[in-house]
């Protein structure tokens, strides 16, 4: 049996009503001291999480740098 917080998508044969959950969200944005807040509620199965995303927009990072820079913090858990 499927564990309930497995919450990807099943195949036709793998659907089992008994662990069917549901997942409603909404974001809203807020522009403030020249950041973009990014802020998501999910819920799911009754249990509200909230995520909070924050982009300096004055920043002169680019993709790149943001993407080698999760890279590194990734690499130091593993070590």
């Amino acid at each position: 049996m499927k564990e309930i917080n497995d919450f990807r998508i099943p195949k036709e044969s793998e659907y089992n009503a008994e662990v069917e959950t549901t997942m409603r969200s909404n974001r809203s944005y807020i522009l403030k001291d020249n950041k973009l807040i990014s802020h998501k509620n999910y819920e799911i199965g009754g249990q509200v999480y909230s995520v909070n995303s924050i982009f300096d927009m004055s920043s002169k990072r680019t993709a790149e740098d943001n993407l080698k820079y999760l890279m590194l913090k990734e690499i130091e858990k593993v070590s």
